[in-house]
């Protein structure tokens, strides 16, 4: 029975998990401990997240929105998460990549986990988060949150490179991560995933794709000839994203920011 294998799971993590107040389990944290109990259980997840990828960023996208929804406005926002995380999750290849997400938009309507409303007109519909679908949407979204965090810890540490900075690509890959635990200690960021060095490679390979930035090597011409000396990677802001006002550098920024953890509430419209 679901009961008996959920009984069966928490009994293989009991040493990541505990239960309190009778029927609440959470992640064993005690002091040094702390890190690898996240990263443990990190693994576990990241095995099962492809069955939830479409609802994932759906839900996501959905969640962004400070109350409802359209139908253009959402996908758009879903299309934005998809691109970004393209490296994070490998898909079947498709001339219509979007199509599963509106399968899986649907999908949550018909759970009822989101509610589509529509105009006395009957026209397009309006997407909110309903009153009894809070609690999954949490779910599908705590499953990519980490993913969306370290992809904005990676493009706001890019603001130590305008305007004309340059940086060796492993060192701003380390600094990006320092960046990531920094915020998990101080509590500016819930996921202690985020640090991954993984993921924050995939970023920086992804802002280059995006032209956010570009790459050179700064290995001299003799060195060259002669094989001596490894190759070093040096990476710059490209424009716009170098410009002294940082303007579309704040742009990228706020676009993942928006995607960031944030609670999930009840945003259910009224039906006209």
């Amino acid at each position: 029975s679901p009961g008996e294998l959920v009984d069966y799971a928490f009994n293989l993590l009991r040493n990541l998990v505990v239960n309190v107040r009778g029927n609440t389990i959470q992640p064993l944290t005690t002091g040094e401990l702390d890190n690898k109990t996240f990263l443990v259980l990190g693994f576990y997840r990241n095995q099962l997240l492809h069955h939830f990828l479409h609802d994932g960023l759906v839900a996501i996208a959905l969640n962004s929105f400070a109350s409802a929804a359209t139908t253009t406005a959402l996908l758009a926002e879903v299309d934005f998460l998809r691109r970004l995380l393209v490296r994070e999750f490998v898909t079947h290849p498709s001339p219509t990549p979007m199509h599963k997400f509106k399968e899986a938009l649907q999908r949550l309507v018909d759970k009822k986990h989101v509610v589509c409303t529509r105009g006395d007109d009957g026209g397009d519909c309006v997407y909110s988060i309903s009153g009894t679908g809070a609690g999954n949407i949490t779910f599908l979204c705590h499953m990519f949150w980490p993913f969306v965090e370290s992809y904005w810890v990676a493009a706001a540490t890019l603001y130590s490179l305008v305007p004309d900075r340059s940086i060796e690509l492993q060192q701003l890959r380390r600094r990006m991560s320092w960046v990531a635990e920094e915020m998990f200690t101080e509590r500016k960021s819930p996921f202690f995933e985020s640090c991954s060095m993984e993921s924050l490679t995939n970023a920086t390979t992804l802002f280059a794709s995006w032209r956010v930035t570009t790459l050179k090597s700064n290995t001299s011409k003799v060195d060259a000839i002669l094989g001596a000396g490894a190759r070093k990677d040096v990476v710059e802001l490209a424009p716009p994203y170098n410009e002294p006002d940082g303007l579309a550098l704040s742009r990228l920024v706020d676009r993942i920011g928006r995607l960031r953890c944030r609670a999930v509430i009840r945003r259910e419209s009224p039906v006209k």
